[in-house]
């Protein structure tokens, strides 16, 4: 791929940044004890690109929302005049998950997929675009075969998060448990040019056991000569693995976040890759995008990044447009 970089050219022009996911409605037991029912999936990151995007910015969401709920969700988006609805289908079921945290920061997961699978026909209008953020939900939502065909296809930054496609969900218990890729890992790294995942996907996505920084920090090097600028491995409220690739050199850096009490670090890693891929748009610069990442990542820990108004999914509203 040849990136553009449309905003640093002329500051002028309009930003056309497509963001491909999956909507999904989180009901979270959290370990203070407190239940709550919110808007999660890209939900995180959309809001996060509203919130960071310059007035001239196009953001185009790019997904499938169950039908019952897609009045209420796209209400929600339609408040930001950056928005661009267009790419929003409306389907059949809805993704639920819900999410029991035993600690802090370890929960269990269980899920009960809806209908979100795109194909190349629902991305094809949008190729154009000068940056697109991919972050599935499920590993059925978007395949390698039509991410191969969607990155042959354009030009603009890619931006993936691997998570979806190194776990899959277990019939009898409807968690998700870690998988190895299902192909040759390097075919889907040399497909992109930021990757994001952390610690247990990596481990998944290679199909081995990371033991130490080192082979970490050894991998990270392996996949930028594949294609990638970034490689991003990031360890909960651990130390984020950064690798940049400039010119024939790479180098890797470890960045160490503020340590906090989190309060509830769902969507800590759709804000963080929402807030590192704008500001890397904006300025092409890997250290100055993960400052800006670690910061509001951390401020979404404490629940103080995102409205949890904005988030919260209206039970009343739900009811009356189900029954209508």
């Amino acid at each position: 791929m040849i990136p553009l970089s449309t905003s640093s050219n002329n500051q002028n022009s309009v930003l056309n940044l497509v963001a491909i996911g999956s909507p999904v409605i989180d009901t979270i037991d959290r370990f203070d004890g407190t239940h709550v029912k919110m808007w999660g999936g890209i939900t995180y990151s959309l809001l996060t690109f509203a919130k960071l995007a310059p007035p001239q910015t196009r953001i185009q969401p790019v997904c499938k929302v169950g039908k019952k709920v897609a009045p209420i969700w796209m209400e929600l988006l339609q408040q930001f005049p950056t928005m661009d609805l267009r790419g929003v289908q409306r389907t059949g079921r809805n993704h639920h998950n819900v999410l029991r945290y035993k600690t802090p920061e370890e929960r269990q997961e269980s899920f009960q997929p809806g209908d979100h699978t795109l194909t190349f026909q629902d991305l094809e209008p949008f190729l154009e675009a000068d940056a697109f953020y991919i972050n599935v939900l499920f590993p059925e939502d978007l395949s390698l075969e039509t991410l191969r065909t969607f990155s042959f296809g354009t030009t603009g930054w890619l931006y993936l998060d691997i998570h979806s496609w190194v776990r899959v969900l277990d019939p009898v218990s409807r968690t998700f448990v870690p998988r190895p890729f299902p192909h040759p890992w390097q075919q889907v790294i040399a497909l992109v040019d930021l990757v994001q995942m952390n610690q247990e996907e990596l481990g998944a996505l290679i199909g081995m056991e990371i033991q130490t920084p080192e082979q970490e920090k050894a991998l990270v090097k392996w996949m930028l000569q594949l294609g990638p600028k970034v490689v991003l491995v990031t360890h909960g409220s651990g130390p984020v693995t950064m690798g940049v690739r400039e010119g024939t050199s790479v180098r890797i850096v470890e960045a160490q976040p503020d340590a906090v009490p989190a309060k509830d670090p769902t969507g800590c890693g759709d804000v963080f890759g929402a807030a590192f891929f704008m500001e890397w748009i904006r300025t092409e610069n890997a250290d100055l995008a993960l400052e800006k990442a670690m910061k509001i990542a951390r401020l979404h820990a404490l629940r103080e990044w995102i409205p949890e108004a904005w988030l919260t999914f209206p039970e009343k509203r739900a009811e009356e447009t189900n029954s209508s």
